[in-house]
């Protein structure tokens, strides 16, 4: 698997998605069950291999491999709580 950065349960994303657990892994980085603290929902949070948004055509081309109508966030860095 590639370079991830670390990430666990209870971290916080972005001032809003705490971590949970871990629904699967794979190339491409790890899919996280998650909540979204400002909804109050359950939501996905897919991390993805720092080295696949290295290179610029890659991190050009990564939002298109998610759905159109979802977001796609690069958090700026985890914050634990």
């Amino acid at each position: 698997m590639g370079n991830l950065q670390t990430f666990v349960p209870g971290m916080v994303l972005c001032d809003r998605y705490e971590l949970a657990s871990v629904l699967g892994r794979g190339v491409m980085g790890q899919v996280w069950q998650a909540r979204d603290l400002s909804l109050e929902r359950p939501v996905a949070v897919k991390a993805v291999a720092a080295e696949l948004l290295a290179v610029p055509s890659s991190r050009e081309a990564a939002p298109a491999r998610f759905h159109p109508r979802r977001p796609f966030l690069v958090p700026q860095g985890p914050r634990p709580v």
